[in-house]
């Protein structure tokens, strides 16, 4: 058996329900947790085709191929498939006459079938449920009971039948009958709900069985806002804190996804759309579920705007501070509006508490969200330029010495130094003070992005004509700081990411300035020896290997630049190999 699992998207301590005390909850651990069965797949292709691949018989309805025969799982999940599409009609029914089929389980919920064709095709089959649920009026209930009773077998069977299950509100095992058997009842799903959500409101145990239900509950009453709502609530009682990493990936994906549609269908209803906000709350969910992030970041904007509680503004800003580095560029860009208002309001946020002095989680954030929404984006640099953001920075530095927020500052202002554009107007004396001073922190993260920005401010001479004397101070300076770094190995307190390795490129092709050039490598080494499968790939597919090979060979090039180079290209060389475009130096 092989299993296809997405590298970022392993469970981290997925514990399995015990499969004796919760069968149910294993089941759906199972199913949820591996890739979607190839039998899935082939019954689409099937339904999709019916007609083509199925003949006729004389009297116009389908039969199928004379060699085809069904198991009775997959005839009963064929069956189950084909209503849940709507392809359920009198001529599709057709097949499932015959012994081709062996069906046990019968699910023609609102399916739209006359009586006749309901007893020729069903009823001769050695049947031991059937759900009828809002099925079409061609079909009355008589007419089902009638037919049912027209076969021996099903009336042998009906004097035999367990009566050992009860829907209700006594017990969590009676709601959960209750959501089970009237999925589509939702007169009686608004009352299971309710009562699910008082029984599991201080709940510990992971439960992917009855969060499956809630899903399903969700996903068939999309326009009752009493079920949305309090499906929306049960849903947070069954992921809160730990429990949602013993749920599997995809069915969190469905309830978020669940809820971002309810969002859509009831956009002025303000607890459901608090609820969904706590939901993104969620360390896993925010890591490791797929779903649509550039919508969550516009919904969760929407409350940073509007809302001035400080613990929801609290809330939406660490929602968006992990968002915004998820965000692809393209997906930034689309924020249009929304990205102009969101970097007004985080600095605005940013400001406030730099005048009050409070360094608390919101203040940092705030400058998580804008330094991750920078990054890369040119857009997003100018909008934080043209609000004041290089005023607030200072006044930032000068109100602050923790190095959590030096760090924070360094990583924003170094994206605006990265565009050329922009780079000119952080040369101010302010800046370059504040810079310089970082430069020789104790705390190595900080010392490296102050180096950066030099780095990155020096590299155009043009803009330092009046001043050469100073660019070269610094770069006198970077250099020596860079000495008493300790091994590109080393281990920081925050792990340091990159989007790309283009804005690197010609720092490291600038031989005339070795300062910026040691950086830049040091830099590169340093990630590629954290995470080797992501940024060896990068370097090699952006084209940067050709750079490390051309320092490598120069012979006007720094000795320490050199070796370097050649330790990126030797210690990772494995990592290397498989492209083509691998240069041999």
């Amino acid at each position: 058996m092989v299993h296809f699992l997405h590298p970022s998207r392993v469970p981290r301590s997925l514990v399995p329900p015990d499969a004796r005390k919760d069968a149910q909850g294993w089941r759906v651990v199972q199913e949820e947790a591996s890739p979607y069965p190839l039998v899935d797949i082939c019954l689409n292709v099937l339904i999709a085709n019916l007609e083509k691949l199925c003949p006729e018989r004389p009297d116009g309805t389908l039969c199928l191929p004379e060699h085809w025969n069904f198991p009775q799982e997959v005839a009963d999940h064929f069956l189950g498939m084909m209503t849940w599409q709507g392809r359920l009609t009198d001529k599709t029914a057709s097949i499932f006459q015959g012994n081709q089929m062996n069906l046990k389980l019968v699910s023609i919920q609102k399916a739209k079938i006359s009586a006749s064709a309901f007893i020729k095709y069903f009823c001769h089959q050695k049947l031991i449920e059937v759900d009828a649920t809002a099925v079409h009026s061609d079909l009355p209930v008589p007419d089902i009971i009638r037919g049912l009773c027209s076969s021996n077998w099903i009336q042998q069977n009906l004097r035999c039948l367990l009566l050992d299950s009860v829907a209700g509100g006594a017990s969590l095992s009676q709601i959960l009958e209750a959501l089970s058997r009237y999925r589509n009842r939702s007169c009686y799903m608004r009352k299971a709900l309710h009562r699910l959500f008082t029984e599991t409101f201080s709940v510990h145990v992971t439960m992917p069985a009855v969060l499956q239900l809630v899903a399903i509950g969700m996903r068939n009453h999309p326009l009752d806002l009493t079920v949305q709502f309090t499906a929306s609530a049960c849903a947070l009682n069954l992921m809160h804190q730990g429990l949602a990493w013993g749920m599997p990936v995809r069915l969190l994906s469905e309830v978020i996804c669940l809820l971002f549609k309810a969002l859509k269908n009831f956009p002025s209803y303000k607890q459901l759309q608090k609820n969904c906000l706590l939901s993104l709350t969620n360390a896993r969910i925010l890591t490791d579920v797929p779903f649509d992030r550039l919508s969550a970041a516009r919904f969760v904007l929407g409350w940073l705007y509007k809302d001035e509680n400080p613990k929801i503004q609290t809330m939406a800003v660490s929602i968006f501070s992990i968002l915004a580095l998820q965000l692809t560029r393209e997906q930034v860009t689309q924020l249009d509006e929304d990205l102009f208002m969101a970097v007004k309001e985080l600095l605005a946020i940013v400001k406030q508490k730099t005048t009050e002095n409070i360094d608390d989680p919101t203040l940092l954030f705030s400058l998580k969200a804008l330094w991750n929404l920078t990054d890369e984006s040119p857009a997003t640099c100018k909008h934080f330029m043209e609000n004041q953001g290089l005023a607030i920075c200072i006044q930032v530095l000068e109100t602050f010495s923790e190095s959590t927020i030096q760090r924070k500052i360094l990583g924003l202002l170094s994206n605006v130094a990265e565009v050329r554009e922009l780079s000119a107007k952080l040369m101010t004396e302010d800046v370059v003070k504040h810079i310089s001073t970082l430069l020789h922190s104790e705390q190595i993260e900080v010392s490296y992005f102050a180096a950066g920005i030099i780095a990155h401010l020096t590299y155009d001479k043009q803009s330092w004509l009046l001043c050469d004397l100073q660019r070269s101070a610094l770069l006198q300076d970077l250099h020596a700081s860079i000495q008493k770094w300790p091994s590109s190995r080393c281990k920081m307190s925050a792990l340091v990411t990159y989007r790309s390795f283009k804005t690197f490129f010609p720092l490291l092709g600038n031989f005339s300035q070795p300062a910026a050039q040691l950086w830049a490598l040091w830099a590169v080494y340093h990630v590629c020896s954290k995470n080797p499968s992501v940024y060896c790939k990068m370097l090699a597919e952006e084209g940067g290997l050709q750079l490390l090979c051309d320092i490598q060979v120069d012979g006007q090039a720094n000795p320490q630049a050199q070796q370097i180079a050649v330790s990126i290209l030797e210690d990772f060389r494995m990592h290397f190999t498989s492209y083509r475009r691998f240069p041999l130096c």
